[in-house]
């Protein structure tokens, strides 16, 4: 995986280039975990589950600073929707739909850390009892 500085440098290439890599490493866990040799015990799933929650905990805030980065660059003279509508409708959708997904990546963070909070129990015994005793 390609590693980024937080501290920049910050350009459209790099920004988009970050997204791809996000969707690519999400194809991947989609792949390796559809197979049993990929998460062995409990304490995988766990820390799958943790560091998920922790990725869902940062969206909203990505969700915000998209919107407010449309805002901005839509204020700019010239801007045209290329099907002849009046491009503020689109606008105005876009940022709709921006707030939706920030509302939703926060349930996905609350569902996950949920998740993670009650997988952080299990275990396997390698005596064959149950754990609770």
């Amino acid at each position: 995986m390609t590693r980024f500085s937080l501290d920049g440098p910050y350009s459209p290439g790099e920004t988009i280039s970050a997204a791809d890599d996000a969707a690519e490493i999400i194809r991947y866990l989609n792949y390796c975990t559809a197979g049993p040799d990929a998460l062995e015990q409990p304490a995988d799933i766990d820390r799958l589950l943790s560091a998920l929650a922790t990725m869902a905990s940062r969206l909203p805030q990505l969700f915000m600073q998209l919107q407010n980065n449309l805002t901005r660059i839509t204020a700019a003279p010239g801007l045209y929707d290329d099907r002849g509508h009046d491009p503020s409708v689109a606008v105005a959708r876009a940022a709709m739909s921006l707030g939706g997904a920030h509302g939703a990546a926060h349930a996905l963070w609350e569902a996950l850390d949920a998740a993670h909070q009650a997988s952080a129990h299990l275990g396997v015994s390698t005596e064959g009892s149950s754990g609770n005793g």
